[in-house]
């Protein structure tokens, strides 16, 4: 962390002598970022795409970017000085998040294994979660540090369809490898979701009282009682919505609005569920600080146990993303209506609040010296990132 801020500095203080509409406050003019951004870019980067970073960084909108923000945002961070590699043992490596795990563990000095069933591809190690021997084998032949468990099944439809396969996976498995972690001594993230809560009383911080309102909630909160039994020191880590590079469109219901939005007809948009839409790229980096504060830690890991929110904070519906989505590919709205009622009972019961305050998380990212803020990038130019490679 030291030579990050370090090395951030003395770069803010080089950038200060090329700019001359630099006044002493430590900031440039938008108009000075966006020429910054053009030399940086060499022709990489659209016109589209600078205003974009430009816009992210303008937080509040008065046409001046802090130079030092703008360093530590362009700059990697320098490799963990916890001294020699920890071992990171991921389930669900080929999945949305995982993918992103698999990518930046390794750059940051992590010995990562990730593991992965249907889709084995690369370094990924095919193991079947349901065989417990099989999970019992890559704990004893890897021995790792820390695991972190993505593997689920998250699509709220796809638990209705087959309620047994999910309960085996979202509760069964985590008791295992929440087992083998304990015993291997190895610390533990489960993923969990904002779907354990009613959308009655929200927001909600993590002491909140779960009610789920479906059985996928339900899956995802019996698994956090049974790792807390296996695991009392595991970390429960709870997100909403997820959004990131993806291999099919299909892959996640923000990107998946494309394939709506391009159909024939009207077109009817939910405006009555509010989305808190969080970034793979940006959790990943999250979960990441998250272990290397508690590498860093020393001897008292309490902090690190129990119950974590992680999640974005600008609000949408499946309407206002829908816009944003055609406005990045450019397409005609005028068959698009918006709905502001609740939807006619389902199969599916759905919350319609679901914010969830982060203070704990929040307060050790700070204390490592780590800006929480930094790690919720703005969801307009994220989202025009990750669909390029689709538009036509």
């Amino acid at each position: 962390m030291d030579g990050s801020s370090s090395t951030s500095s003395k770069l803010a203080l080089a950038l200060k002598e090329l700019f001359t509409a630099d006044d002493g406050d430590g900031k440039i003019s938008a108009t000075e970022l966006t020429r910054l951004l053009e030399l940086l870019g060499k022709g990489a980067l659209s016109k589209n795409e600078i205003g974009m970073v430009v816009k992210e960084m303008d937080k509040t909108n008065a046409g001046r970017i802090d130079v030092t923000e703008f360093i530590a945002w362009l700059l990697p961070r320098p490799a963990p000085s916890f001294g020699s590699p920890m071992k990171v043992l991921l389930t669900g490596a080929s999945g949305l998040l995982g993918r992103q795990i698999m990518a930046l563990f390794p750059q940051r000095g992590w010995m990562l294994r990730g593991l992965a069933f249907s889709r084995t591809a690369g370094a990924l190690v095919k193991c079947d979660l349901f065989n417990k021997e099989e999970v019992a084998a890559q704990f004893t032949d890897f021995r790792p540090d820390i695991v972190i468990h993505c593997a689920a099944e998250r699509r709220p439809w796809k638990v209705n369809e087959d309620e047994e396969h999910a309960m085996k996976l979202n509760v069964d498995v985590t008791r295992t490898v929440g087992e083998l972690a304990k015993q291997h001594n190895a610390w533990l993230i489960y993923l969990s979701t904002n779907y354990i809560f009613d959308g009655k009383a929200a927001p909600y911080k993590e002491d909140a009282v779960p009610c789920p309102v479906n059985v996928y909630g339900q899956s995802k909160l019996d698994g956090e009682k049974v790792l807390a039994e296996a695991h009392p020191g595991a970390a429960i880590l709870r997100v909403p919505l997820l959004y990131g590079p993806v291999e099919k469109l299909e892959e996640t219901s923000v990107t998946g609005l494309m394939n709506i939005l391009v159909k024939p007809g009207p077109i009817k948009l939910d405006n009555w569920q509010e989305r808190f839409p969080t970034n793979t790229e940006d959790l990943a980096m999250v979960m990441e600080a998250f272990c290397e504060a508690r590498c860093q830690s020393g001897n008292d890991k309490s902090s690190f146990s129990g119950i974590f929110h992680w999640q974005a904070n600008q609000r949408q519906t499946q309407y206002l993303m829908g816009m944003v989505v055609a406005e990045i590919a450019g397409l005609d709205t005028s068959n698009v209506t918006r709905i502001d009622d609740a939807p006619p009972p389902g199969p599916i019961v759905r919350p319609q609040y679901e914010r969830m305050l982060c203070p704990r998380l929040e307060s050790l990212l700070s204390s490592n010296g780590y800006q929480p803020d930094s790690f919720r990038s703005d969801f307009k130019t994220c989202l025009a990132r990750y669909l390029k490679p689709h538009l036509v």
